[in-house]
């Protein structure tokens, strides 16, 4: 090309004709099956990332991927994928929540029982794993300990009446989980060491 020579556009054969893809039934639905992969992987991707954070119930999974307004179809896909991959089991998940809350906290069945329904595992598999895990838990020891913590810390024991002790005492130990049966013992032999 010389300075000053203008570009022309070809013509002729040397001119190249694109035509356009005719866009066929065919690549319609393969374009629609694509779209809904795209979306069943967003939807593993966002499940994963919320399990990279801790273990999680599928109850918690499904609410979390409802928060982000993918299709029931992606959402039970992924859960199904991630129960098949072994990273969503809501058994395994009770064992180690109680587990964890009777080693950390000392707490009552009945606590743990309404814990685990409010995170979506079924009564069967909690009451199931409830019974194992409280065969070598003396719940009258658990509650004797955890309501001599509670005193312990309570400055204001000291200064208050019998009647408020026993109920502060008690509201503690009905909300750690512990039932009346296992609470009116511990709460007269507590309020017998306070005493003394």
């Amino acid at each position: 090309m010389q300075p000053g020579e203008r570009l022309r556009r070809p013509t002729g054969r040397n001119r190249r004709v694109r035509s356009r893809p005719q866009m066929t039934t065919m690549t319609v639905e393969r374009l629609k099956a694509l779209i809904q992969e795209e979306e069943t992987a967003g939807a593993k991707r966002t499940a994963l990332r919320f399990l990279a954070r801790r273990p999680r119930t599928a109850k918690e999974i499904r609410d979390k991927l409802r928060e982000k307004e993918f299709s029931e179809a992606d959402i039970k896909e992924a859960i199904e994928s991630l129960k098949r991959a072994g990273l969503v089991n809501d058994v395994e998940f009770a064992k180690m929540y109680i587990r964890d809350a009777l080693s950390l906290k000392r707490s009552g069945k009945n606590l743990l029982k309404r814990k685990l329904l409010l995170l979506g595992i079924e009564k069967s598999i909690v009451d199931q794993e409830l019974q194992v895990a409280f065969v070598d838990v003396d719940d009258h020891e658990t509650a004797l300990e955890a309501g001599r913590k509670f005193l312990k810390k309570s400055s204001s024991t000291r200064k208050t009446s019998d009647v408020q002790l026993r109920n502060r005492l008690a509201g503690f130990l009905s909300r750690r989980g512990f039932s009346w049966s296992t609470i009116e013992p511990v709460m007269k032999a507590l309020i017998k060491e306070h005493e003394e």
